[in-house]
């Protein structure tokens, strides 16, 4: 059976530099992926900083607008709550979400993040362990988080450790310092060391230049991973997709 995933930093539903609201713009984007599962990060549940400025162009409540009849389940991590609202990691799924689970794995106290952990049932015997998380902008911090979420991950999948699983997201890794350290500590490939002449960098998207979207995996067979360019560089936000396909 193939599959495939996508992993997306929406941006909060806002062109890059925050110029206007694209979020309809996304979906399509999105759709056109034809993906399976998509672990979204920036995601917007409330807002009323927003809300005010665009009026009803800004949408709030993004994963159920993004899910709509395209997908046919979702899973939200609230991470940052503030004063107008909040946001998070998704999770869109055409697989049945059997459960779902949000951990805090924040340091310091500037930056709220999470990891999203949804239990999806493929088929009558087949279950994927998939874990959505976006890190640290400072690499002190996302070193701390990798040995926050290694525990974490194996706590959640102990039960059933020979089970498919993917840790997808925004990783912000600009020196490229963390995959060797979770490929080797959670047992993990990266999709990127099988493709390395791809061009597979996702940030800015108006210009890509650093590959900090990415999918790792184990217990699935990777077939091919590219990056996801709208025709408008405009209508992304400031990621591009992260696009996988697998056996299972």
């Amino acid at each position: 059976m193939r599959i495939r995933i996508c992993t997306y930093n929406i941006h909060k539903g806002l062109s890059p530099f925050n110029l206007r609201p694209i979020l309809g713009s996304l979906k399509d984007l999105i759709s056109q992926t034809n993906s399976d599962i998509v672990c979204l990060q920036e995601v917007i549940g409330e807002h009323k900083k927003f809300r005010s400025k665009f009026g009803s162009q800004f949408i709030e409540k993004q994963f159920e607008y993004l899910s709509d009849s395209v997908w046919t389940g979702h899973s939200y991590g609230q991470n940052a709550i503030y004063s107008n609202g909040d946001h998070g990691n998704a999770l869109l799924s055409n697989f049945e979400i059997i459960s779902s689970k949000n951990e805090n794995i924040s340091v310091g106290k500037r930056e709220s993040r999470g990891l999203l952990h949804a239990k999806l049932k493929i088929n009558d015997t087949l279950i994927l362990n998939s874990f959505t998380t976006h890190l640290n902008l400072k690499s002190i911090d996302r070193k701390k988080q990798i040995g926050l979420i290694e525990p974490l991950i194996e706590e959640m999948v102990a039960s059933e450790p020979d089970k498919p699983l993917i840790l997808c997201g925004d990783f912000n890794d600009w020196r490229n310092e963390l995959p060797t350290t979770i490929e080797k500590r959670m047992n993990l490939k990266d999709c990127k060391n099988k493709f390395p002449t791809k061009n597979l960098k996702t940030f800015p998207s108006t210009l890509p230049l650093f590959a900090l979207d990415r999918i790792f995996y184990r217990g699935l067979e990777l077939i091919d991973c590219d990056v996801v360019k709208p025709k408008n560089k405009f209508l992304s936000s400031d990621h591009l997709p992260l696009i996988a396909d697998f056996q299972i």
